[in-house]
Parts: structure tokens; sequence; C-alpha cells
């Protein structure tokens, strides 16, 4: 994503290098919408600790977002209305559902 090569581990090497796939957009998922994988569902499991009074849930997917923003035509992404960001962190989860061929529903699932 950012115009670097990581070396990732294989499975025929002897130890596994892990990277955090979220250092772009706090999520990975740029990497799910390659044309390829025909993806109708993506879930987002937001494991960071979150204040109840606090928005914060909201940075992961609307960075993502603007992300698709940029990349209109590799990314095609469901509505997301401003309302259903209210309190996103509070909920146990949030549904963003398309019906459009080629568009995935996103379930988005934080710690609460």
């Amino acid at each position: 994503l950012d115009n670097t090569e990581a070396e990732l581990s294989t499975a025929d090497e002897p130890t596994t290098k892990l990277v955090d796939a979220g250092v772009y957009v706090n999520a990975s998922l740029p990497s799910f919408f390659r044309a390829e994988r025909d993806i109708d569902v993506v879930i987002v499991v937001d494991a960071r600790p979150t204040d109840p009074d606090d928005d914060a849930s909201k940075d992961v997917l609307a960075a993502f977002q603007a992300y698709a923003e940029e990349h209109k035509d590799e990314v095609l992404l469901p509505a997301m209305p401003a309302h259903k960001f209210k309190g996103i962190g509070t909920r146990p989860v949030t549904v963003f559902p398309s019906d459009e061929d080629g568009v995935p529903t996103i379930v988005y699932l934080p710690l609460v």
C-alpha cells in the first residue's frame, strides 16, 4: 500500500514474519478489495478498547472510506451513511448492506 515490498513468510520457512496490515488505514481492508477476490461480505473486527462515550471507533471505517474515495475504480463500497457512525463503538454490530453485484456488505464488530 505504501509502495514498499514486505518480505513475508512462506509455508516452507522455519520462522514466521508477522505484519500489521492496519498501518495504512488502521484496518487491512484494502487488501480485500482486489477484483479477483470476488467477495460478498467483509467482517471488520476492531479489537481496540474503546470508551463508550467516544466515537473513535468510527475512525477505522472513516479512514477506509477516504481510501475508497481516492481509489474509486478499484474499491466499491456499500452506502455508509453518517448517521450509522454515531455510537458505532457502543453497538455490538453495525451492518452496511449491499445488494449490488461486486459491492460487498460490510459488517463491523467493535470490542464492546
